[in-house]
């Protein structure tokens, strides 16, 4: 952990970083903002449609260290990721995430694939509909409540051949 910060504090000092976020930077604890998440979890949490990347999930650990700090701002979080994932995270620990995130992905479409639209139900409801819908024109009529072949004073009876009446 020592060797991180000493990394840490030479590659901020190397840099030009804001003070808020170069405070952050120094007092965050990185075993947390490295940690990576459940996959599962990671892929209930993002289930409406929206497609993680890596960063994201560097993003939602410092946001949660930035909470236990009590330093939250999204200005700092956004400028914490950015220093972290560009110069602080190695290639091979970015895999990780980016990895993480694509299991997550590949997750939630794998749940849309499996998981037909079921609508039967709703057709079935909609054919059991008996009400009729009361239109004083009578094409509305018609067109809500179907044509009444049985009836002969219709005008669609005289353009019916014989038997269909």
């Amino acid at each position: 952990m020592n060797t991180q910060r000493s990394r840490i504090r030479q590659i901020t000092q190397n840099l030009s970083i804001p003070s808020l976020t170069n405070n952050f930077l120094n007092r965050a604890n990185y075993t947390n903002i490295y940690q990576l998440r459940n996959v599962q979890i990671l892929a209930n949490q993002s289930r409406n449609g929206v497609r993680l990347i890596g960063r994201d999930l560097i993003n939602q650990n410092v946001e949660f260290e930035a909470r236990r700090l009590q330093m939250y701002s999204r200005k700092l979080i956004n400028s914490a990721t950015y220093y972290i994932w560009s110069f602080f995270l190695t290639q091979s620990e970015r895999n990780q995430f980016i990895n993480l995130a694509n299991n997550a992905n590949n997750i939630n479409q794998s749940r849309i694939l499996n998981s037909p639209i079921d609508n039967t139900v709703t057709l079935d409801l909609i054919a059991r509909i008996t009400t009729p819908q009361n239109i004083d024109n009578p094409l509305g009529n018609n067109f809500l409540n179907g044509t009444n072949f049985i009836d002969n004073n219709d005008i669609e009876s005289s353009f019916l051949p014989a038997g269909f009446v």
